[in-house]
């Protein structure tokens, strides 16, 4: 008898060991294997400095201060460019603008740069020459600055015909022929020529006007009783000129 009860309790303890039944200890046992498994993995999710994923590492963090960023350096003015930036100052001075000895120092440094320059820097070096000389003319009132003026830009017409200050050259020429020096007959032919030479230049529209005007004078002066020249006067700027 007791041979049979055994022999049938065997498979009724065989289904409460795999129901789980039998014990809680055994119920929890594949749960906390179950946390260890997780566990684990979680460990091995951690990164290689040992920090918690998605918690930055202080070689990540920022450190308030920004990169120097290193500012290219300023480019130096080219001589040409420094001498035309202190005919401009001077200009605008009215105090200094006044003084003959700062036009005539500029003067000398655009002709010591031409000497030393290429045609395409000496050309307009030569023409700030000449424009420094015009502009002691219109200080000084004196006919001889004003024809030195002219002369330096017929120069620089003739010298450097191919450059861009040619045509300017030309036309301040004419300027000065006209006006401050009243022979306007004179001019004539220099405009005459800027408009022949260069007909698309930024001058040439100026020229046309002006050319009309100065044949339009010569006519009158052709008629008229002769005059003094206007420009032989001379008139000295609070004793500096």
């Amino acid at each position: 008898m007791r041979v049979v009860s055994t022999l049938f309790l065997l498979p009724l303890l065989a289904f409460l060991l795999c129901a789980g039944e039998l014990h809680p200890s055994l119920a929890a046992a594949p749960a906390k294997k179950a946390g260890q498994s997780a566990q684990a993995g979680g460990q091995s999710a951690l990164p290689s400095s040992g920090q918690p994923a998605g918690k930055a590492s202080a070689a990540d963090k920022p450190t308030g201060k920004p990169s120097a960023v290193k500012q290219p350096a300023a480019k130096k003015p080219s001589p040409l460019d420094a001498l035309v930036e202190e005919f401009d100052s001077l200009r605008k001075d009215e105090t200094r603008s006044q003084r003959r000895d700062l036009w005539l120092a500029l003067e000398d440094k655009f002709l010591k740069l031409r000497r030393q320059s290429g045609d395409v820097v000496a050309a307009q070096a030569a023409y700030y020459a000449a424009c420094a000389r015009d502009e002691i003319g219109q200080r000084s009132f004196l006919a001889s600055d004003r024809r030195e003026a002219v002369a330096r830009y017929e120069e620089v017409a003739r010298i450097y015909s191919r450059s861009p200050v040619a045509p300017s050259a030309l036309y301040q020429r004419a300027v000065l022929l006209k006006n401050p020096l009243g022979d306007p007959a004179a001019a004539v032919p220099v405009l005459e020529r800027l408009l022949k030479r260069y007909p698309r230049s930024p001058e040439a529209s100026k020229a046309e006007k002006l050319l009309a005007e100065a044949k339009g004078e010569a006519a009158r002066q052709t008629d008229a009783p002769p005059r003094k020249n206007p420009g032989a006067s001379s008139v000295t700027i609070k004793n500096i000129f």
